[in-house]
């Protein structure tokens, strides 16, 4: 009788583990998920404030130069930022805001966050540009 309770219970066990690993891969999948779409958010940020960075350089050397500030800046940037404004802040300055996307780029975007830089270019001399 003794074994005969000793097989019934190994029996429940190895049943009862038999599923667990697709339990834990169930419950950890969307963990990783998450994390993952986390790291690309932070990752499109910082490529984004990169981006926004040199357009504000681009266009603060163009105006230094005298050459199309919009233009300058408009080809600075990636299609995926959203250009908000371009605007002079003094001599050879230049201050560009933009819109970066939240979510993955041209897939599914939830909303948008603001970033704007300021840059600053001039020349040293007519020399500088010969």
């Amino acid at each position: 009788m003794d074994m005969f309770f000793r097989v019934v219970i190994h029996r429940f066990r190895r049943r009862s583990a038999h599923g667990q690993a697709a339990v834990e891969m169930a419950a950890f999948a969307p963990i990783v998920v998450v994390v993952v779409l986390v790291l690309m958010q932070g990752i499109t940020a910082v490529v984004a404030a990169s981006q926004i960075r040199d357009a504000a350089r681009d266009g603060a050397r163009a105006a230094e130069r005298g050459d199309s500030v919009n233009r300058a800046v408009h080809s600075s940037l990636p299609s995926w930022i959203d250009l908000d404004s371009i605007g002079s802040c003094g001599r050879g300055c230049v201050r560009v805001s933009a819109q970066m996307p939240i979510g993955i780029p041209g897939y599914m975007e939830v909303s948008h966050v603001t970033i704007s830089d300021t840059a600053t270019f001039r020349l040293r001399g007519e020399a500088a540009w010969h």
